[in-house]
């Protein structure tokens, strides 16, 4: 009997339950455009609080879509809400200019920052009430504690890259977060097998790898059913990454994470190498 893409789809399909039985999904909440000049450098962020000591009240740190496989590499926001939902000194300014007036003297180094790029950022449509401003968006409290997150959208020829955020950082809006944070529900979509059957089901573009990872094609993803010592397992192999996830071990490691992946959904030799072929093309 020859094995066929469809074949093996089918059989994944039909293992486990889906995702969304066990788990949430949550977009981000933060809009910060691309490029952005509220995100900023630790050489920048050092000069901006050194400068004034209060700027440190209004710069936060994100995690934004460019997400890393496994380890995630928060960066600084100049996090400054819109008006419409958070009281500033210049909320209720009569004039735009009234409010730059107080904005610069309240925070002056964040303002000579910002102040260059003023026209093009008057220009957004997903802006605050004034150009300094961030749109202001939905807060999750349910965000702020360890989660699973990864690119909605990863990019041209790009697959999953799923991490690990154990602090509760704040999320951009194109990196969505799942909870709660099984590890061994990371080993799974980090995968070779996931990111085949990602290919295989979320590749929006038929001329080239685009995938589209919303909340609503990762909800449908099978999860296959795990004892205690496969989940055990699989966490531990995890826990070694992310431990070191720059290590030269990194890629022996992965090899495991994905041969027990694919013990979970039963997959024969022959699946196996289908995959395995396809993954390399």
């Amino acid at each position: 009997m020859s094995i066929t893409r469809e074949g093996v789809l089918d059989k994944l399909e039909n293992v486990g339950c889906p995702l969304s039985q066990d788990w949430n999904i949550y977009t981000g909440c933060l809009v910060t455009g691309k490029p952005s000049p509220f995100v900023i450098d630790d050489s920048k962020y050092q000069q901006l609080v050194g400068s004034d000591a209060k700027n440190s009240k209004v710069i936060g740190q994100v995690l934004l879509r460019s997400q890393q496989k496994w380890k995630i590499e928060p960066v600084h926001l100049i996090k400054i809400l819109s008006s419409s939902k958070k009281q500033w000194p210049w909320s209720g300014a009569n004039s735009e200019a009234e409010a730059e007036r107080i904005f610069k003297n309240t925070y002056p180094a964040i303002s000579e920052h910002l102040i260059s790029y003023r026209d093009k950022l008057r220009k957004k449509v997903d802006r605050g009430k004034f150009w300094w401003e961030l749109k202001s968006s939905n807060f999750c409290p349910m965000l702020c504690q360890p989660k699973i997150v990864y690119p909605a959208f990863p990019g041209v020829d790009r697959f999953m890259q799923a991490g690990y955020d154990k602090e509760g950082i704040p999320t951009e809006e194109f990196l969505h977060s799942i909870l709660p944070a099984d590890l061994h529900l990371l080993a799974i979509l980090n995968s070779r097998l996931f990111n085949w059957y990602a290919r295989v089901k979320f590749n929006k573009s038929e001329k080239k790898l685009h995938l589209n990872l919303s909340k609503r094609n990762m909800k449908q993803v099978p999860i296959a059913t795990m004892t205690i010592e496969q989940k055990v397992n699989l966490s531990l192999l995890v826990h070694q990454i992310l431990n070191d996830p720059d290590s030269p071990r990194i890629s022996d490691l992965e090899k495991k994470v994905d041969q027990l992946v694919y013990e979970l959904y039963e997959l024969t030799a022959a699946e196996i190498a289908l995959i395995e072929e396809e993954s390399n093309q």
